[in-house]
């Protein structure tokens, strides 16, 4: 039975419309993320600076949200949680601990401009843990974007971007 263009047409359209909203949801999604992203830091900042809140303290409230908000996505079958020996996840649970505390120390005594330097260059350097102590290569393209991100560093981000951002 041959087909017909019309069906063929609108089923094009269809397809095509999907694929528009699908990428529109990515796209609002990543704006919404960053947004968020130098929402947070810069309200964490302001409470460093302003109410001189401890930096253990708002780690605390960190943790306790991110819990919480992750207990309403399996509420909403977002994902569903997995049951793993405690033993094997207490490395990886200390090392986001620890990444979590680190970055919060740094905001705390840090500007937010060397705040997101030093953070931004946590990718790089686990390329290069990976490399130098497991032997494990990345591919050419995470390379080449590791090297245009520290390339970007470069550049003095406190005096550009977070100059006018006073919180005393």
């Amino acid at each position: 039975m041959p087909l017909n263009h019309s069906c063929a047409a609108v089923n094009c359209v269809q397809i095509a419309s999907r694929i528009m909203v699908s990428k529109l949801l990515v796209t609002f999604g990543l704006g919404l993320n960053l947004v968020s992203a130098i929402g947070i830091v810069m309200i964490n900042k302001m409470i460093y600076v302003r109410y001189k809140f401890p930096s253990m303290s708002l780690t605390l409230v960190h943790f306790i949200v991110t819990s919480l908000c992750l207990q309403v996505c399996v509420w909403l079958n977002i994902f569903s949680p997995k049951r793993l020996p405690v033993l094997k996840v207490v490395p990886l649970s200390m090392s986001f601990c620890g990444f979590v505390v680190f970055t919060n120390l740094s905001l705390q005594f840090n500007t937010v401009g060397t705040y997101q330097l030093v953070k931004s260059m946590t990718t790089p350097v686990i390329l290069f843990i990976q490399a130098l102590v497991y032997n494990k290569k990345s591919s050419l393209p995470t390379r080449l974007t590791v090297v245009r991100l520290v390339d970007m560093k470069k550049k003095p981000l406190d005096n550009q971007i977070f100059r006018d951002w006073s919180f005393d």
